[in-house]
Parts: structure tokens; sequence; C-alpha cells
């Protein structure tokens, strides 16, 4: 520093301190109100009943279900069908899931890259999937777009190419992907525990993207004969959710649909699955040494949709159904165990499934194991708490008002439904039921969750699993040990 900036703040220095000092402002002490004795009440949400879509005619659907919304200007359409992987034909799982992915590998004269190119200039969105019970074809798009929307998927569901050099690329890398699967142990844990519950060769116990050796035999004559059997329109539902009146939807749908017609005594309505055979191995295990992680599944034989289930899926959600539910209290945030711990009841047309999972640390397998076990005894020995109750059914309030709030989602779920063979009021009808279950009902439900004869399948290290569960005391019987592809292993 020179010489003249160090006299400028010695002179800076002494003019401060040459001034008076000034007292300084306080403010007013806050007056002494308490400390609440209670967390105020929150009031409670207003009920809310989902929306009830209207049926209407759409020729030649076997059935139509509308639901008009006016407040934006889109329209989401699904037509769904009652075949999913569970009418895969003997020794061909995968069929149904290939031949929708298929479908979208171009129609009528486009190929795939001009189908999306045609959906894109049109603002559409069209997909194929199949899941369990349903196949599902879908476009989205703004109303106004709705007629050419429809077009597109008429060639798509009527017209599709099913090319032979298209099915050489989808079968190779469908093949790829199931060859993957056995190195992705959630997905193993999933295709194994259904294979354990319902066997193999049930039409819920295979694998929806089929099985390595029952895909590598398929042909795009099988798609082309499982496309003729399924995608029947007179046995299928079109969902439509949007800015449209049935007398539009109607003209609309005559149009791009103009001139099929079906035999009248052809179509037949699938039955539902057989329910599994309850004898069950008590520990089921997918040996992977030295993996940092064990996958827990814990499953039995659920409530199909169509039975009385609202007081089970209540306590189903305390359980594991959310992220302050029991299972993820204790295994993640007590215990540190897993980043996350869930239960499930799905739907299905026929018997359901129950699942409870996790993925914990290799080296507390058998503590988790125990713990998982210990919640679904005191679950089905205790019920529910008010509290726990109290804030499922507000939870499984905003779930709906989440599920209904858009036009997409909406008719996913209304294409659900209708692909199950429920009524169009069942979302309705089950939110109220969940609203009104009683006390009495919750502890009956309860103790569906016994764990005592549900299966216990874990993907990870066998021996270290094995040593674990002794050491926990843990006694589920001799495990049954499987690979990636639920078959036995020699050992």
């Amino acid at each position: 520093m020179n010489r003249l900036n160090l006299a400028l703040v010695l002179f800076a220095l002494f003019a401060l301190a040459a001034c008076p000092k000034q007292p300084v402002e306080t403010a007013p002490p806050e007056p002494d109100v308490g400390i609440p004795d209670a967390r105020p009440e929150i009031p409670a949400s207003e009920p809310y009943t989902p929306p009830v879509p209207r049926v209407v005619k759409a020729v030649p659907f076997g059935e139509a279900r509308l639901l008009e919304r006016s407040a934006l200007d889109l329209v989401s359409v699904r037509v769904v069908v009652p075949y999913g992987s569970a009418s895969d034909p003997e020794g061909k799982a995968g069929l149904a899931d290939l031949t929708a992915e298929m479908m979208e590998q171009g129609a009528g004269e486009m190929d795939a890259f001009e189908l999306a190119l045609a959906a894109e200039r049109i603002g559409a969105n069209i997909s194929v999937w199949a899941t369990r019970d349903i196949g599902v074809a879908s476009i989205d798009a703004v109303s106004g777009s709705l007629g050419p929307a429809l077009e597109l998927l008429a060639d798509v569901l009527l017209r599709p190419r099913f090319e032979p050099e298209e099915w050489t690329r989808t079968h190779s890398l469908w093949m790829d992907d199931l060859k993957a699967r056995a190195f992705d142990p959630d997905s193993v844990a999933g295709v194994v525990s259904n294979a354990v519950l319902f066997g193999r060769e049930h039409p819920y116990g295979h694998a929806g993207s089929g099985w390595i050796d029952t895909v590598e035999g398929l042909t795009v004559d099988d798609v082309r004969g499982f496309h003729q059997w399924a995608w029947r329109l007179d046995q299928a539902t079109i969902v439509v959710v949007g800015k449209v009146s049935a007398e539009e939807l109607a003209l609309q749908v005559g149009k791009a649909f103009e001139g099929v017609i079906y035999p009248p005594d052809e179509a037949v309505m699938p039955p539902a699955p057989a329910s599994p055979k309850p004898d069950w191995p008590g520990l089921v295990i997918v040996d992977r040494p030295d993996t940092p992680q064990t996958v827990l599944r814990i499953v039995k034989p659920g409530p199909a949709a169509s039975d009385e289930r609202a007081a089970a899926e209540m306590v189903d959600f305390v359980l594991g159904g959310s992220f302050t539910s029991r299972l993820m209290a204790n295994l993640r945030e007590d215990k540190g165990y897993t980043y996350g711990a869930w239960s499930s009841l799905p739907y299905n047309r026929g018997a359901g499934r129950f699942a409870a999972g996790a993925s914990v640390q290799a080296e507390v397998t058998g503590k988790a194991l125990k713990e998982m076990l210990g919640e679904l005894s005191r679950m089905a020995a205790e019920g529910v708490t008010e509290e726990e109750i109290g804030k499922a059914r507000a939870s499984k309030r905003n779930e709906d008002v989440e599920s209904y709030e858009q036009v997409r989602g909406t008719a996913g779920s209304l294409a659900t439904i209708a692909g199950l063979s429920l009524p169009p009021e069942f979302a309705a009808e089950d939110a109220r039921a969940r609203a009104a279950v009683d006390a009495a009902a919750l502890t009956e439900a309860a103790t569906f969750f016994d764990p005592a004869g549900m299966v216990v399948v874990a993907v990870g290290a066998k021996d270290a699993i094995l040593a674990q569960l002794a050491e926990e005391g843990i006694d589920l019987g001799e495990p049954l040990v499987l690979d990636p592809e639920a078959k036995p292993v020699e050992e």
C-alpha cells in the first residue's frame, strides 16, 4: 500500500472514532402466546368418486365407453381386447407381447418409420402393448385430428404388415433382452415368483415376455395367427376420453373402420385362469454368488379384480403401498437395510397375487427378511390403527384424483377396467367401498397377510442367504434352487 492510500485509510478510521455513537434500536419483545398443546386439525378431504363413462355405440366394436371432457382440446383412444400373455398358446410363452410389438412395426402402406411419421404429422402418439389379461392399442391426439388418428389406428389394428425382415430384427432384439434379463435381479425375482406361485406353464405363471426356449421357436406365422384370433374388434372395447361427442365418435369410427364384419358366432371371451394349487416350497433361491444385494419377494395368491377387495387394498396400502408404509418405515427409515420396501395387490381377471418386496444389502439379508415377516405377522395379528386408515383413505383418494385428472391417465384406467370385463362404474363403486370400509372389515382383511404359507423368493448369494437365515432362526424348509428361467438347478 502506498503512503497516500495509507493516509486516507487512517483518516477514515479517525473520523469514524470521532462520531458520536447512536443508540441501537431493538424490536419490542414478542408477546408470549404459548405453544399449542396439539397439532392443528387438518380438515378431511372431500370424498372423490371417479367418473363413470357412458356406454355408446361405435360399430364394429363390441362395446364403446365414452367420457366427454371439453376443458382441453385433446382426445385419448384405447382399443382393448381381453387377450394378453395369459392367452399365450401352450409352449409359445411371449407370443401376445411379441404380437403387440410387431403391430407397431408397420401397418397398411407404411413401414415402422412411416407410421411414426404419419402420427407425428397430426400430433399423435400411437402404441400397442399387452399385459397379463389384455391387449391395448392406443392413440392420443388433439380432438380436431380424431378422424385421421382413428384411420392410423385402424391400419395398426386391421392391417399390420408383419414383414419377415421386421420380424427377424424384432425377434433378434427380443431374444437379446430375454438373455439380458438373467442379469437383472428384480426382473428375475418377478418372473420366478410368478412361476413358483402359479406354475411355470400356468397362464399367470410364465413370463409375459416369454422364456428363452419358447420365444426362440416362435415364427412370424405364429404372430399372424395370434393377431387374427385375438385382435377381433367385435370382442374389443373402444374407450375414448376427451373433447368428442357420442355422435361424432360414431361417425368417425364408422368412417375409419368401414366395412369391417366378423362372423357372429366365432368371438369367445376367455375364461378366468384357474387358481394355483397350494403346494409351494417355503423358500426359493436363485443363486447369484458374490452379489452385493439380495432381492427378496414374499408372495401368495390374492383376490381377483372382481372380488370384494376394498378392505384388503386399504390394509395393503398401510403395509407397503406408500412411502410412509410400515415396511418402508421399518426397513428403510429405522434399519437402513434398503432404499425402498413395498407391497402390492394387482388386478387379475383370475386369481391375483400379493407380493411384498425389497432389495437389501447382502450382509443383512437374514435380518431384513426377519423384519419383513415380522411386519406381516404384526399386521395379521393387530390390524391397522385409526390414524393409519385415515391416512390411507386420504392417500387412496389422492391417487384416484391423480389417475383421473388427465385425459391419458383416465383413458388408461378405464381401458384396464373394460379389458377385465368389469362394468363402467367399477372405479366409482370401488372408491365408495374403500371410503366406507369399517374397522371390523379391516381387522378381518388383515389376517390375509399372515406370512404362514407364503413363498419367500430370494435372488442372491445362496450360501450367505442360508447361513443368515439359520443365524436369525428363520426355518422355511429345504430351499428350492432355480435358475433365472425358473427351472430347477441340479446340485
